[in-house]
């Protein structure tokens, strides 16, 4: 990864200018490549979680597959910044694409009695069409 990509993820915080955030996300939408995992919750600053969801909206599907554990992380807590994307964007998976990634995130939110997660992925798993 480049230090100019590095440089424009960085831009993605909400506490940049309205005009530093939207150049970020058209250079990082151009340039990430394949490997998305920069963009991940677990790579980002809370302040930057929406812009990445934004950037990722435009991400096809086939890319994002490998990346769906981390996304089904992101529906943790709807009122995150960048959740309801995230949903969207999980919504347009067919059901078999998804399945082993929802098995594996509903027994981890059980683990931790995660309710409010438990909740979102199964509403998840019943919206996806087979």
């Amino acid at each position: 990864m480049t230090d100019i990509l590095l440089e424009q993820i960085a831009g993605l915080d909400w506490n940049e200018p309205k005009e530093v955030q939207i150049a970020a996300k058209e250079y990082v939408r151009l340039n990430i490549g394949d490997d998305l995992s920069p963009l991940m919750l677990r790579n980002l600053e809370k302040s930057q979680w929406g812009n990445a969801a934004e950037v990722l909206k435009d991400v096809e599907c086939s890319k994002l597959a490998q990346f769906t554990p981390d996304l089904l992380c992101w529906l943790k807590d709807m009122n995150w910044p960048g959740a309801s994307e995230v949903l969207a964007i999980l919504q347009k998976f067919q059901k078999q694409e998804l399945m082993y990634a929802l098995g594996v995130a509903i027994s981890k939110a059980r683990d931790d009695s995660d309710e409010d997660w438990l909740e979102m992925l199964f509403l998840l798993r019943e919206q996806l069409t087979d």
